[in-house]
């Protein structure tokens, strides 16, 4: 087995079935941190049907609200109307 196989080997995990509201927010706040350092890269992709140049701005400003002011769950489904 080569380095790059041994790698490969001890990074590979099982995909995940099912994850926690901390889990889950934690991976939105990771992802965007990472569009946040990536913004500029974003914009410049000409993105179809309006191509111009803030699309990772808006991303980032979207993303940003959600995550920052998380609703509490509830903690059973909404009556039917």
């Amino acid at each position: 087995m080569t380095g790059a196989e041994g790698a490969e080997a001890a990074n590979a995990r099982e995909p995940l079935r099912e994850i926690d509201g901390h889990t889950l927010l934690a991976g939105l706040r990771s992802s965007l941190a990472w569009l946040q350092a990536n913004q500029e890269q974003v914009n410049e992709l000409n993105v179809f049907p309006v191509p111009d140049g803030d699309t990772g701005s808006n991303m980032y400003l979207t993303m940003g609200r959600r995550s920052r002011t998380p609703r509490r769950p509830r903690s059973s489904p909404p009556p039917p109307r």
